[in-house]
């Protein structure tokens, strides 16, 4: 038995589901608790991360403090928390969490199939709870069909993140290492618009993928 295969025997049984194979070998992707890659010997750290995590999740749901109940989450599983805990949450504490966790997102097209849920649950979308003052005042201020843009490194391009930028596009094409390169085109109606963020300087539009009409598509390496 090798260094690693000792380290993933002595885990704590909950994290061994999550064990997986990535690009840099055996790797823990679980809702409390990452390691990429999973070190050898490092087991007790991360029994003990996960034990103090459960017990600090734990608090802060029983407090209803529902921003950090979000923040101890690894970010690729805090929206699917967010509409699990939704129900249980009030109006501003709901979109508070919904922006924590869609702007900490690095593959929102990892859990597209629940976006629609998310901006529904538990209540129709208070836009102005989402965005900030100047946010809202550069939403007003489009015109009512914007052109947008989207950058993706794969054949299913179209998702709920674009953006006004089309270098940003670009860049977000461009940013991984794949074959696959492509810049969308499109333009959406203002009034089908979920939001406008720049709070990452990405001049990001939200909005659901039908409602955006695709004017081009571009693909090269």
């Amino acid at each position: 038995m090798n260094a690693i295969e000792e380290t993933i025997e002595a885990l704590n049984p909950d994290l061994l589901p999550y064990v997986e194979n990535g690009h840099l070998g055996p790797m823990i992707r679980h809702p409390l608790v990452f390691a990429i890659p999973l070190f050898p010997g490092t087991a007790a750290q991360l029994n003990e991360q996960l034990k103090y995590k459960k017990e600090y999740l734990a608090k802060a749901i029983t407090e209803k403090d529902w921003v950090k109940t979000i923040a101890l989450i690894e970010k690729p599983y805090r929206i699917h928390t967010t509409i699990e805990l939704g129900p249980e949450m009030d109006e501003k504490s709901y979109w508070n969490c919904v922006l924590h966790s869609w702007t900490a997102s690095e593959n929102i097209f990892e859990v597209k199939d629940v976006l629609k849920v998310l901006f529904q649950l538990p209540r129709p979308l208070p836009i102005w709870n989402l965005m900030n003052k100047d946010e809202i005042i550069v939403l007003e201020n489009l015109p009512d069909e914007i052109e947008i843009y989207r950058g993706s490194n794969q054949n299913d391009y179209l998702g709920w993140s674009w953006t006004l930028d089309r270098d940003k596009a670009k860049w977000f094409a461009r940013r991984w290492n794949s074959e696959v390169k492509i810049l969308v085109e499109g333009k959406v109606k203002k009034s089908k618009v979920i939001a406008y963020f720049d709070c990452r300087n990405e001049s990001e539009i939200v909005t659901e993928p039908e409602s955006v009409h695709i004017a081009n598509s571009l693909k090269w390496c």
